[in-house]
C-alpha cells in the first residue's frame, strides 16, 4: 500500500453546447490531491484519489472605438467553480526494458463546493451550474 500527496495545474475553458462559446479563453487554476494505491500485484493495482480542483474559463468583451474600426479588448471576466473529486482507477503496469509504462481507467465523481451561480455581468447570473458531475 502506498499513500501519495500531489498538486498540479488545471487548464480549462468552457463552451455551452457545441456552437456557443461562453468562457472560451483558457485559464490556469490549481489542484491538490491525496491518493492511495492498494491491491498491488506485479502488473496491476487499484488507486483511489480524493482531489480538490477548479474548472472555469475567461471571457473578454470586445468594444468598438468610434468609427476607426479598431476594437478594444475589455477587462477579463474569469469564472471558476471548485469541485471535490473522488475516483478509483484500475492501473496496469507494462514493463519496457528498465522502465515501466502505466495505463489506467476508472470512474470519477465531481461534487461542487461553494457557489454554483455565474458571477458574470452579462446576464448569466441566474443560471446555476450542476452540483454533481
Amino acid at each position: 500500500m502506498a499513500v501519495r500527496a500531489g498538486a498540479g495545474a488545471t487548464i480549462s475553458s468552457m463552451t455551452l453546447r457545441q456552437t456557443w462559446d461562453l468562457l472560451d479563453d483558457k485559464i490556469v487554476t490549481y489542484n491538490a490531491s491525496v491518493s492511495m494505491d492498494y491491491l498491488q500485484r506485479k502488473y496491476f493495482y487499484l488507486s483511489s484519489e480524493f482531489k480538490y480542483l477548479q474548472f472555469g474559463g475567461d471571457d473578454h468583451e470586445l468594444y468598438s472605438i468610434g468609427t476607426t474600426g479598431h476594437d478594444l479588448k475589455g477587462l477579463p471576466e474569469p469564472e471558476t467553480w471548485s469541485y471535490l473529486q473522488l475516483n478509483t482507477k484500475f492501473r496496469a503496469r507494462i514493463p519496457y526494458g528498465d522502465y515501466s509504462i502505466y495505463a489506467g481507467i476508472g470512474p470519477h465523481v465531481n461534487l461542487l463546493v461553494g457557489d454554483r451561480h455565474f458571477n458574470l455581468r452579462d446576464g448569466f447570473g441566474d443560471s446555476p451550474t450542476r452540483k454533481f458531475l
